[in-house]
């Protein structure tokens, strides 16, 4: 099994939620989602990510942090650090885009293009712009409380099967649990995976 954790804390996020009316049901609440996501003006999200894979009673872990920023119209930042091997930071102040891999000693810099922006379609929170597209199916599994910073927030859990590009042949994917806040409409955190289709003897669990 693969475990891969991930708690978002946003920092400096400013929130353009007027006219959601309260979700009544797992769709209206992933509408909510992307509407909130994509009415941010600026935002940064910082997150930790501790992935174990597990196949058969043989299991490996690796951590990892990341930081995503963002300013309108064309300013951002994705940086991942990897303990032990350096990090990967790709950003544009609009005008110029950088991408470093301090592992490799990589420096990169080129004139931003319309594309580069869509970097942010890769980030740990690019999906959930489009959180009420691509989903079979969703449903409300409970409400519980997710705590970041030492802040508690009281949140939907929501289940959704979604359409989300191709698996190797013999590898299904298991339904998205998403932890969504009620009163933002932020997702603080997000449970995903595959898992073998003949023997289940490896999985992936997800958990950002």
């Amino acid at each position: 099994m693969t475990t891969f954790a991930a708690v978002l804390r946003g920092a400096s996020v400013l929130l353009m939620l007027g006219g959601l009316a309260p979700a009544q049901d797992a769709m209206a609440i992933l509408k909510s989602v992307g509407e909130t996501y994509s009415a941010l003006k600026s935002y940064e999200f910082q997150g930790a990510t501790s992935a174990v894979t597990q196949t058969g009673k043989a299991a490996s872990t690796t951590e990892e942090t990341f930081t995503v920023v963002f300013s309108a119209p064309d300013q951002f930042l994705v940086e991942f650090r990897y303990p032990g091997q350096g990090s990967w930071t790709r950003a544009s102040n609009g005008k110029t885009t950088t991408e470093i891999r301090t592992a490799t000693k990589e420096f990169v810099q080129q004139p931003t293009t319309q594309f580069d922006i869509r970097i942010l379609d890769n980030s740990p929170i690019g999906l959930f712009y489009s959180m009420d597209t691509g989903n079979r199916s969703a449903s409300v599994e409970g409400s519980e409380k997710v705590t970041v910073d030492g802040q508690e927030f009281d949140c939907w859990i929501i289940q959704t099967d979604r359409d989300m590009g191709m698996l190797p042949d013999g590898v299904k994917r298991v339904p998205t649990k998403l932890w969504v806040d009620k009163a933002r409409f932020l997702v603080l955190r997000q449970v995903s995976g595959t898992e073998s289709v003949a023997t289940g003897s490896k999985a992936t669990k997800n958990t950002r």
